[in-house]
């Protein structure tokens, strides 16, 4: 069994096609590398959205609840009742919260390596050796996005189904809190 072929091995023999073609495989690997990207802000967006929509109905439901505290409308045991479910309400908003801020950790993606490009560009006669080697690189980033864009869709999902255990919560709550007040 012969061994992977190294890098370099694998950039000169990239190298030797046409650089028409180099420089067609780059642009489609930087395209790729630039919809990751924006794929990643759509998914961020989503998780936050769900969150900001949880929170939303948290605070309005805590405060049609209590305003029947205000009024005096409800006994004591329908008080803990919208209690327990204000606290329920917040734990699940709080688990949202957390599900977010998880979501949204950094991730250590490597890019380009900047010093390589320049060593790659000072090469005499080297164009496309420099293009198969901006190619390599291209691909690798776009496989780390790829793959972390992944792991960010099953992590939306998390945020999702915690917001949505956020608004049944919510709205169980507020059913209550406005059927104890008639």
């Amino acid at each position: 069994m012969s061994a992977a072929p190294s890098n370099q091995q694998k950039a000169e023999a990239i190298a030797g096609h046409p650089q028409a073609d180099l420089d067609n495989t780059l642009a489609v690997l930087r395209d790729r590398v630039d919809q990751e990207f924006q794929r990643t802000e759509r998914l961020d967006s989503k998780s936050r959205q769900a969150f900001a929509l949880a929170a939303g109905l948290f605070a309005l439901t805590q405060a049609g609840a209590f305003a029947s505290f205000a009024e005096n409308a409800v006994d004591s045991q329908e008080r803990l009742g919208i209690l327990i479910g204000a606290v329920l309400a917040l734990a699940a908003l709080g688990l949202t919260a957390f599900r977010l801020h998880h979501a949204e950790n950094l991730r250590d993606e490597k890019s380009l390596p900047l010093e390589a490009i320049h060593d790659w560009s000072l090469e005499p006669q080297q164009d496309r050796l420099l293009t198969a080697w901006l190619i390599l690189s291209h691909l690798h980033v776009a496989k780390k996005r790829t793959d972390s864009n992944t792991t960010r869709v099953e992590q939306v999902k998390g945020v999702r189904s915690a917001a949505a255990l956020t608004l049944a919560i919510c709205a169980t709550e507020l059913i209550v809190a406005l059927a104890v007040r008639m």
